[in-house]
């Protein structure tokens, strides 16, 4: 024998039911619409569709995608994520993902303003040696790997 959390009356439970079978018919017709199960106080849904149903635009708290990261730059949701706006402005500006030697500058040194004409694409690889050989080595790397986005930048 159980006790049913609604009503307190004692109850044989065919399964792990917490409440008697008159409760939980109450509660199909005025629990949670979406899955029938005991609703929040003073809610429409249960804890779990109201956490869902909480996520994202619906949330009270949404404010379109975009955070600030703790160094100042902006943060923004994307198919893949939180990733930073600069990186997302450029990649959109190239037509490609950046690729892992290359980073973003910020022209005026503010790094919330994520507009195209205040960002610059930055390589990180050089040549580390000073030997000629390497350096026109080197140099002829970037030029195929850059070249054709010279009209771009």
């Amino acid at each position: 024998m159980r006790i049913c959390k609604q009503c307190n009356q004692k109850f044989k439970p065919s399964s792990r039911h917490i409440n008697c079978p008159g409760c939980r018919h109450k509660l199909e017709k005025t629990g949670c619409p979406r899955c029938y199960k005991l609703k929040r106080k003073e809610s429409l849904l249960c804890v779990r569709c109201a956490s869902v149903e909480q996520k994202l635009e619906r949330n009270h708290n949404w404010k379109g995608g975009k955070t600030r990261h703790k160094s100042g730059y902006v943060y923004i949701l994307t198919q893949e994520g939180y990733k930073f706006e600069h990186r997302v402005v450029m990649e959109q500006h190239l037509g490609r993902k950046l690729l892992t030697t290359e980073y973003v500058h910020h022209k005026n040194g503010l790094k919330h303003d994520n507009t195209q004409e205040n960002l610059e694409l930055w390589c990180k690889t050089h040549p580390t040696g000073t030997r000629i050989k390497d350096i026109l080595c080197w140099a002829r790397k970037i030029l195929s790997q850059y070249g054709d986005e010279e009209k771009k930048l």
